[in-house]
Parts: structure tokens; sequence; C-alpha cells
């Protein structure tokens, strides 16, 4: 009987023309969803069949165009793929002192800055999965700058004794947000390069040894990959994500704490089931290693 209805209703159920936008010809659709920004593209692909298939069709040329347009022009695509390429399975398979030496001396033959450096890298050899997990870490990327200007400014009011801005959609300048993303984008680089393999506080057994680099090796080769000046915007992204961490784990130190009343119940030791000494943990994922997120996650989500 179901069955029935269900033919019934296919059958006689009105039938819904196309939007006048969706009866545009491809060519012009095609333009259209090449002057989208991404949160309009995300949204018009999800609700229409007929942009969505033309999406499909034209992918690589959207998704190359959205990357240029969120990671800016010049060098900071080349941050992106370099980001990109380190935070692969592949890299993380590689990992070694003298793979990341490697990494580090191609990255360094793209800096604008260096003498004899090449200033483009080619992304045609990326899939096309590659390119859109690229743009959706330049679109995160995008949404933190306004959130980074504005703890910012709330520190530098707090060192002179002014009111903090209230809001995280501050008006900057193009120059501006290009210098903040680059600062992320270098970031994150740092954390693929050096950071912990993903996720090792879960695992009694790290596939990157605490032995792959020495710890002057790593300052070494550190500051050798970025300028002074890049060093100190690294340093400024990782307070910031540093204080991201901090705020969340504050917020719950109460409730997973082992002394909440909810554990009274479990004997001790071990510590109880879902209660986590936070402080000595916090410590250990922030102290232990540049990298305080996941590379294959990034360090910059916990911000979101």
């Amino acid at each position: 009987m179901r069955e029935v209805f269900s033919r019934l209703f296919r059958r006689y159920r009105p039938q819904q023309s196309p939007a006048a936008v969706e009866r545009l010809p491809a060519e012009i659709i095609r333009d259209v969803l090449l002057g989208l920004d991404y949160t309009s593209l995300k949204a018009l692909v999800r609700a229409s069949p007929v942009f969505h298939r033309q999406y499909l069709f034209e992918r690589r040329t959207i998704l190359l165009r959205l990357l240029e347009t969120l990671a800016g022009p010049g060098h900071v695509l080349v941050e992106a793929y370099f980001v990109y390429e380190t935070g692969t399975a592949d890299f993380d398979t590689k990992y070694s002192p003298d793979h990341v030496r490697n990494r580090i001396s191609a990255y360094q033959r793209t800096d604008p800055n260096r003498p004899g450096a090449r200033h483009t890298i080619s992304l045609d050899a990326l899939s096309d999965n590659a390119v859109g997990e690229m743009v959706n870490f330049s679109a995160l990327i995008k949404r933190l700058t306004g959130r980074y200007a504005a703890w910012a400014l709330g520190n530098l009011a707090k060192a002179i004794d002014m009111k903090a801005p209230h809001t995280t959609n501050l008006a900057l300048s193009s120059t501006e947000e290009a210098r903040i993303v680059r600062a992320m984008y270098r970031f994150e680089l740092t954390c693929h390069l050096f950071g912990v393999e993903p996720h090792y506080l879960l695992r009694p057994v790290r596939r990157r040894a605490a032995s792959d680099f020495e710890p002057e090796e790593v300052l070494r080769l550190f500051f050798l990959a970025f300028q002074p000046w890049e060093v100190e915007e690294i340093t400024s992204i990782y307070a910031f994500v540093r204080d991201c961490y901090e705020t969340v784990f504050d917020s719950i130190a109460q409730d997973v704490s082992p002394a909440h009343p909810r554990f009274r119940k479990q004997t001790r030791p071990p510590t109880p089931d879902g209660a986590f000494e936070l402080d000595d943990e916090c410590m250990l994922a922030l102290t232990s290693s540049w990298n305080i997120g996941p590379p294959r996650v990034s360090g910059l989500t916990s911000c979101c």
C-alpha cells in the first residue's frame, strides 16, 4: 500500500519550475560562481542542483580562483601550498630531520626576500581535493583574522590602560589582513615542521620520536627558515592560540576535575573515568612542542 501511495504522490504532485536564475546559460552561471566568496559559493551550490552541477563541471577552476582570493596574491599562496604539503599523511610518513631540512630548503627557494629565490610555485600537480582542502583552511584563517586583531588590540589597550574594543569585526586594511594571514600560515607551517605527531598524548607510542630533533637543532632550523620579523609574527600567533586553549580549559576545569562531586562514588586511584587534571595536561600540550594542535587538523581550529 505504501508503494502505491508513493507512486501516486510522485505522479500527481505539482511540478516546480526552476528559478529564473537557474535558467541562465551555463557560461553566465560559471561567471556567477567564479565571482562568489567562500560562504556564498558554499550556500549556493548546496541550495541549487543547477549551480551544483556547474560547480562540479568547473570545480578546479572555481577553487583555484577562490584560493587566490582567500590567500591573496604573491607569497601567501606559496605559504598555503607548503602548509598543505607538510600537513599531509605522506609528509608524516616520511618525517625525518633530513626530510624537514629538505622542505625548509624548498620553502626558502620561494622566499622573495632571499637572493635568487623563485617567487612562484605550481599547483598543477595537486588534485582537486587537495585544492579544496587548501580553500577550506584558507577560509578558516580568513575568519580568524578579525578575532586575532581584536585580541591583539585588547592586549594593547590593557597595556596602556585603555578600553578594549568589543567587536571582532574590525575594519582591517588589505595590508593589515595580509600580514595576519601570512603569520597564521607560518605558524601552522612551524607546527607541521617541528610539531608532535597527531594525538600523541592519547597513544603510548609515537612515530615521531622525541629524539628526531635536539632542541638546539629545532631553534637553528626555525631561525634559518624564517626572517626575524616573521619569527615575531609566529610567536604572536602562538600567544593568541595558547590564550584560546587556556580559555577553553579554564571554562571546563571544574566540570572535569577529579574533585567534582559527580566523581565521589568512584574509587581512587586511578583517576576517575571522565576526569582530567587539566592544569598538567594543558601545560604538557602547550609546552612540549610548537604544535599545540594535531597537524592534520590544525593548531588554529580551536580558536573557531
